[in-house]
């Protein structure tokens, strides 16, 4: 369970027993596996890994969105994170939006991404209308013979639009 920042495992008759820093500022969002302990920001757009028997933090995930340029997409930055669950191989699932991708804790790499085309608005490029601007300022490649949606760059940092996230 997550209090406050901390994550507490309770004891069979629900009672708290340990209690480990989660390391993020925000966390809300909690995935375990026999190994590894998920804890998710969605605020702060960060995922900590904790070990699950010592509560040590192993890593934190994601970085900050520079606030002027656009970036290329790469597994250690989360749009709007809002729910982690391990994979019986030990990959991360982490549902953000527009997307879920699996990664590969250790390393942040991603094993594969399932691209959601429900966004508030898209818009085609005006000269390429396969590029689609959509989702709180993130690029997508729609394939023309598939339909199949790739994000090829995240926007700027925009804080104004965290509000309209939650």
């Amino acid at each position: 369970a997550i209090s406050g920042t901390d994550v507490v495992s309770l004891k069979p008759d629900g009672q708290p027993d340990k209690r480990f820093p989660s390391g993020l500022k925000n966390p809300r969002y909690l995935a375990a596996n026999t190994a590894r302990l998920a804890v998710c920001d969605r605020e702060n757009a960060r995922v900590a890994i904790l070990d699950a028997k010592s509560g040590q933090a192993i890593k934190v995930l994601g970085q900050d969105l520079p606030a002027d340029k656009w970036t290329a997409v790469n597994g250690n930055t989360f749009l709007d994170p809002r729910g982690v669950a391990f994979l019986p191989d030990g990959k991360l699932l982490i549902c953000e939006g527009g997307r879920i991708r699996a990664i590969w804790p250790d390393t942040a790499q991603t094993a594969f991404t399932a691209e959601s085309n429900f966004m508030d608005a898209a818009v085609p490029h005006p000269t390429k209308p396969e590029y689609v601007y959509c989702f709180k300022c993130t690029v997508f490649r729609v394939d023309p013979a598939t339909g199949a949606w790739t994000r090829v760059a995240e926007g700027p940092n925009r804080p104004e639009l965290k509000s309209s996230m939650s």
